[in-house]
């Protein structure tokens, strides 16, 4: 079922249909939220910078060594840092990134606003390996297999 929806979507794309492959892309997410490659294509179909970073840090908070998504909100870091219209909302922001380089902890907020629903912060633990956050139930890390023991 989640695959024919997915295969719907990429069809909406395809026929240049994006607003309508965003809206059920978001509304993909918001029922799979562990689903990386959508939130991909979420970020790609997205036109707002602040979206795009929002769909980025999801992805981290996934998967944190997502190459594609440090690289963006790096760059985005920058353009922000070096920006003549800086506001003092965009600095605190930047701080805050900067600061807590962790960005799965500004998860929740982030998948509020794109529609996700990403498991509560006691509901989740990362994996020893590759710092995934995973399920607390979960027996092996989906991300690299790692073997875990409950807790």
């Amino acid at each position: 079922m989640q695959k024919q929806h997915l295969n719907t979507i990429v069809k909406l794309i395809r026929d240049n249909r994006r607003q309508e492959a965003t809206r059920a892309l978001a509304e993909y997410v918001s029922k799979e939220p562990f689903d990386i490659s959508a939130w991909e294509m979420l970020a790609d179909l997205v036109d707002s910078p602040e979206q795009k970073a929002d769909c980025y840090q999801q992805i981290l908070y996934l998967y944190p060594p997502h190459e594609k998504a440090n690289d963006f909100l790096q760059k985005r870091k920058y353009e922000q840092a070096t920006s003549k219209e800086a506001t003092p909302a965009s600095i605190a922001r930047l701080i805050n990134f900067i600061g807590s380089r962790n960005v799965s902890q500004k998860n929740s907020e982030t998948t509020s606003r794109i529609e996700g629903n990403a498991l509560p912060p006691g509901e989740r633990k990362q994996c020893p390996k590759c710092q995934a956050s995973i399920p607390k139930t979960a027996a092996r890390c989906q991300w690299c297999g790692t073997s875990l023991e409950a807790g």
